[in-house]
């Protein structure tokens, strides 16, 4: 196998990549797709994710003479509901929490700490547990005419490309329909709460064969027919292995619209009461702690649609919220950024942003720079509630700690994560393929290419690093504690604001 393809798909677009088994990028491509989102429901129609990727390939086949193998990587927590009479209804997304009712009614049939003791993780309104009862009381139909559903796009790629359903361990971990310690569907929920079992797809481990290319998905993409087709991780294990944080002592930043920090342990289970997550590594005897955000660089495309010059282009308001970030003075206010609720440290789906210190010399680009900030911020928070969890150090003093994402392509953010950490950060190579080379990882450790999921020399070798700047440092530790301050202070009127919502 020399030249294979690799698809990552994520909240707001899909990347392709083509790579030679040497770890050689030979060419790359990203095709978006829309998002529809209103108060608590965050969909996307999977037909648009087929179309992108479809797109994707085309860009990058072109550069290869042969095509050895696909492996797929992408978002997780989606409730994909496949019919024989084709999708019906858009895929509810992992940050929608309309099923509030049915994950009050679920814990009260199970318990929460049975959830948690089995699951490993609090089980919400985001959890699939929910989404599929909600589905099966609002959508009726849909759901008696469900023969499958799936859990991550990745998932409802490869079912496109092959005919087979199939989802792996990563994906499943957060759903709340994993038996983490057994690595098997937790049938005694499934069963408790009347959902069919016939309609959860096989459960499988990242770098499995799914199958090959299918005639019709040959026609539909130019791919050649009969090519192999490997299931990778949700794009948590994914980008945990590409950031190079797959195996245990380093950590991950991640910052694309959503945003984690993450680490491998062996089997060491967070407290998930703390917000920090428990998710199968590809390697199911390892786990990966997660403190997700549920918007990280989305607060900054919020900022430049709303507050930026909608005259621009998309990148003429990046390239301006930049030069106004770095042209603002030390800032003077403190935002909050929890435009659609919150899980870590803390589980929150009525809180929101917020800016606070605002005054009348206030400028944009004192707001832009409080919105990193504030991103930043409550990744440290994150990262603390971790660190204080684990009875072991995460990192060991010869880790890294690495960024991964969109937002580590920043000319800014790098510099003021060191400095608000107060540690060295790197940003590797193409940092934003982070899911990509994870995935290359994960097909390279299956076909035996690699012995474990550290990152190779050679996408080691080249990397930027930023060390803390002490004066800078000083100044955050004082606004970090302030930051810290004023979710609970605003706890109860973001609570009475969501009421208000309720009845608009």
């Amino acid at each position: 196998m020399e030249n294979i393809i690799i698809i990552d798909l994520g909240t707001t677009g899909v990347k392709a990549a083509l790579i030679n088994k040497k770890g050689e990028l030979i060419a790359h491509a990203y095709k978006t797709y829309s998002i529809n989102a209103k108060n608590e429901r965050i969909e996307q129609h999977p037909e648009e994710w087929w179309q992108s990727t479809i797109n994707a390939i085309s860009e990058i086949s072109e550069k290869a003479k042969s095509i050895n193998g696909i492996i797929l990587s992408g978002q997780m927590q989606n409730l994909i509901a496949l019919s024989k009479k084709g999708m019906q209804i858009p895929a509810i997304l992992y940050s929608d929490t309309r099923a509030r009712k049915e994950a009050i009614i679920i814990e009260q049939i199970i318990g929460q700490e049975e959830l948690i003791r089995v699951t490993g993780n609090i089980q919400d309104a985001s959890s699939l547990l929910a989404k599929l009862l909600w589905l099966r009381e609002n959508e009726p139909d849909m759901y008696a005419q469900t023969d499958r559903i799936l859990f991550g796009a990745h998932d409802f790629i490869a079912w496109k490309l092959t005919n087979n359903e199939f989802t792996d361990f990563t994906t499943l971990s957060t759903t709340g329909l994993l038996d983490i310690k057994n690595n098997n569907y937790a049938y005694s929920f499934i069963d408790a709460l009347g959902i069919q079992r016939n309609l959860l797809p096989p459960l499988i481990h990242a770098g499995h064969l799914d199958g090959l290319v299918t005639r019709n998905a040959a026609l539909a993409t130019g791919l050649p027919e009969g090519t192999p087709v490997y299931h990778g991780s949700g794009d948590v294990g994914s980008t945990t292995i590409g950031a190079g944080a797959g195996m245990p002592g380093s950590i991950s930043c991640y910052l694309g619209t959503s945003g984690w920090i993450a680490a491998t342990t062996l089997e060491n289970f967070a407290d998930p009461k703390k917000g920090i997550y428990n998710l199968r590594h590809p390697d199911s005897i390892k786990v990966i702690k997660v403190g997700p955000m549920l918007m990280a660089a989305g607060n900054i495309e919020w900022a430049i649609n709303v507050i930026g010059n909608t005259e621009k282009t998309t990148r003429e308001k990046y390239k301006a919220f930049n030069d106004e970030v770095i042209a603002s003075k030390s800032s003077k206010l403190i935002y909050l950024p929890y435009l659609v609720g919150e899980r870590a440290p803390f589980k929150d789906p009525d809180a929101r942003g917020a800016f606070i210190g605002i005054e009348r010399s206030t400028t944009r680009g004192e707001m832009y720079k409080a919105i990193l900030e504030g991103v930043t911020f409550a990744m440290r928070s994150i990262y603390e509630a971790m660190v204080t969890q684990d009875n072991l150090s995460i990192m060991s003093d010869s880790g890294l700690f690495s960024l991964s994402g969109g937002g580590a392509k920043s000319p800014i953010w790098p510099q003021l994560i060191a400095d608000v950490f107060n540690r060295k950060v790197i940003v590797p190579k193409e940092a934003e393929l982070a899911g990509i080379w994870g995935a290359y990882i994960i097909l390279g450790k299956e076909l035996g290419w690699f012995s474990d999921y550290s990152l190779p020399r050679g996408l080691l070798k080249d990397y930027v690093s930023f060390l803390p700047i002490s004066e800078n440092s000083k100044k955050y530790e004082g606004l970090y504690k302030i930051f810290l301050e004023l979710y609970p202070a605003l706890k109860k009127s973001f609570s009475s604001l969501a009421g208000i919502r309720t009845n608009i």
